[in-house]
């Protein structure tokens, strides 16, 4: 009997061994448990999802006896290297241009010039150039913005010049006019027809009466069906704006001339394309 009992005490003993073995093996992975059970792809670092482009200016200046020069442009984060090449080349060539175009007329006069005309070395007042830039958007989805430009190089009157930039910053491209409205012959020539409608209005508000004239003018002209006729637009989520260069629409003192479009009427026209939605 005596040894039964040791034996069955001794059985007691390492059950509760074997539980007090299990409780702390269950306590331990509890409090520190193995690598593999905290897998790396649960630990995720912070990032920004389609974020707005960073946008920087550059600025060219140059100011002495014989030019004036003061032109900005800018230049952008998340997109190609070739559309800030291409904004920076605008503004380098054109200032060039200028340059050239202001010495030569300058050259010109002085050759011209009578000996009671007293010329100087350089002119009295220095040729000007002007450039700047004006964001119709700039965000996560698009850029779009306007360069206008103002110099006077000699002559009788100064000029004015337009360009606009527009990107796609998921299809990392420029959009094209023809992109915008869907390469669609038939939405061109909506466009077409309600730019002159506005254009001969605006023309009537400078004393021009003979709509009829000028609306011939304009179809077969500088607003008619003619993709090349409205590559300077910018867009937003709510107006198209286009942009019409000096002499393109009207007699010089008209300047710069613009349509507006709202999105939602160009819709109503039944215009639809991926930007116009």
């Amino acid at each position: 009997m005596v040894n039964k009992k040791i034996r069955f005490e001794n059985n007691n003993t390492v059950l509760v061994l074997i539980l007090l073995s299990l409780a702390a093996g269950a306590l331990i992975g509890f409090y520190y448990p193995r690598e593999k059970e905290t897998p790396n792809a649960n630990i995720q670092s912070p990032s920004i999802l389609n974020p707005n482009p960073t946008v920087s200016v550059t600025t060219v200046s140059q100011k002495d006896s014989m030019f004036d020069i003061n032109a900005q442009y800018p230049q952008f984060g998340l997109v190609n290297p070739d559309f800030n090449s291409k904004i920076a080349n605008l503004i380098n060539e054109r200032i060039s241009t200028f340059k050239k175009s202001s010495t030569e007329n300058w050259q010109a006069r002085k050759e011209m010039a009578t000996p009671e005309e007293k010329l100087g070395e350089n002119p009295e007042t220095p040729f000007y150039f002007k450039a700047d830039w004006s964001p119709a958007q700039i965000n996560k989805n698009y850029i779009s913005f306007v360069v206008n430009i103002y110099s006077f190089s000699g002559g009788a009157h100064g000029d004015s010049e337009v360009y606009t930039f527009n990107y796609d910053l998921a299809s990392k491209k420029e959009v094209s006019f023809g992109e915008f409205i869907g390469n669609s012959q038939e939405n061109l020539n909506i466009i077409s027809k309600l730019a002159v409608e506005d254009l001969v209005s605006q023309r009537g508000n400078y004393g021009e009466t003979n709509a009829a004239d000028i609306k011939k003018e304009l179809e077969t002209g500088g607003a008619g069906p003619n993709m090349d006729n409205f590559k300077e637009f910018t867009f937003d989520d709510s107006i198209i704006t286009i942009y019409y260069s000096k002499y393109q629409v009207g007699p010089g003192v008209l300047g710069i001339v613009k349509t507006l479009f709202q999105k939602n009427y160009l819709l109503d026209q039944k215009i639809k394309s991926e930007y116009i939605k």
